[in-house]
């Protein structure tokens, strides 16, 4: 592909005017639309993993599936292990608002070796409750640990929590 012409104000890029879904959020794992006209369904990454040869893997951005607003938080998702004595009332955090911080990072599987066929396969990390935001979402591979990246923002966190503001947030395993 040739550039595209250049202007005053920058380059141009030309040849980029059709676009075609690779996916949908699904509204089983996956919020849609009609769930929440908010929803977060966007950034992907590729990645192979040499546990699985001749697969190619994608994470994104997502919302766990539900109408916007239902209470659909558990304790679970709070992170509290039993018995903690810090731990918050599953109630008293969904009347603060946090039923609306639904984000998680989807994971898909290509089905042919072009990827322009994938599914679904269930979010790899969930923040329902604590923010709405899982932005850009990479992962890297290496010495045998998976390296999750991430991004949010102080603003989409829940009610009483205190985010990184405008950080990367970083999960291995």
């Amino acid at each position: 592909m040739k550039p595209g012409p250049q202007c005053q104000d920058g380059v141009w890029f030309t040849g980029f005017n059709r676009v075609r879904d690779l996916l949908q959020a699904d509204g089983q794992w996956y919020q849609t639309g009609a769930q929440n006209p908010f929803y977060n369904f966007r950034d992907p990454f590729t990645f192979q993993d040499p546990r699985y040869p001749n697969k190619t893997f994608m994470v994104f951005e997502g919302n766990s599936a539900g109408q916007r607003g239902s209470r659909s938080c558990t304790n679970q998702d709070l992170g509290y292990r039993p018995g903690d004595p810090h731990a918050e009332d599953l109630e008293t955090v969904m009347d603060t608002g946090a039923i609306l911080q639904m984000a998680n990072i989807g994971l898909a599987v290509a089905d042919n070796r072009q990827l322009t066929k994938w599914h679904f396969l269930p979010p790899i990390l969930s923040a329902n409750c604590v923010t709405d935001q899982t932005e850009r979402p990479q992962i890297y591979l290496q010495g045998g640990k998976y390296y999750l990246f991430t991004i949010s923002h102080r603003g989409t966190f829940a009610s009483g929590i205190d985010g990184p503001a405008n950080r990367a947030i970083t999960v291995s395993r």
